[in-house]
């Protein structure tokens, strides 16, 4: 006979239960595809969702700012005047406006759309834990920032990139959840279509 799981108890702390993927499900993850208003402000719209970590760089014809997040990550990618967001999320993301292009949760399907001549594909898949770390590592690109979390075997977040020709980028992030056995595999590409980009924006805060 099988032995009753004995239920997980999350941490009383809020910041270390947010911490605690044992206090998150896989399947509550919800991905937010946006066109902020400007860039000043990003980092403020994701304080309620607690920034763990975070970092810039420079990928094909992008400039990219990653952020990791309690409960997953979010990144912005610049390129001139050009503004595109994803948020990946177990709660909820407060946008004011515009309203957010897509919001869903995880599925096979991809997103694919033209904005401003830059094409923008995006991918969610999950599978066994082991087979995402497999398939993620497998992945070409550059690791760009990565996250342990609290918790035995260890939680962990990573994203990195790899550039596209012409001027095109790709990022790929990784979410393991050992509590459940699982792992959530992103992939989130923009193509633009040759125009070249007008006047870069003002530094966000």
């Amino acid at each position: 006979m099988d032995q009753e799981k004995t239920p997980l108890k999350p941490p009383k702390n809020p910041v270390q239960r947010m911490l605690s993927y044992e206090s998150h499900c896989s399947q509550e993850l919800v991905e937010t595809l946006f066109v902020p208003p400007e860039v000043r402000g990003f980092r403020s719209l994701l304080r309620p969702l607690l920034i763990v970590g975070e970092t810039g760089w420079a990928c094909g014809g992008f400039h990219l700012h990653g952020f990791v997040l309690a409960t997953s990550h979010a990144v912005l990618l610049r390129r001139g005047a050009f503004l595109f967001a994803q948020v990946l999320a177990c709660a909820p993301l407060r946008l004011a406006s515009p309203p957010p292009l897509l919001e869903r949760g995880l599925g096979p399907d991809p997103y694919t759309n033209t904005l401003e001549g830059v094409k923008v594909v995006s991918q969610l898949w999950t599978s066994t834990l082991q087979e995402g770390e497999e398939q993620f590592a497998a992945l070409p690109g550059r690791g760009v920032l990565k996250t342990r979390f609290p918790g035995t075997p260890t939680p962990i977040t990573v994203l990195k990139s790899s550039a596209l020709d012409p001027g095109g980028v790709r990022l790929y992030s990784l979410h393991t959840y050992p509590h459940e056995g699982r792992s959530v595999v992103s992939s989130l590409e923009l193509l633009p279509g040759g125009r070249p980009p007008a006047a870069e924006p003002t530094e966000f805060s």
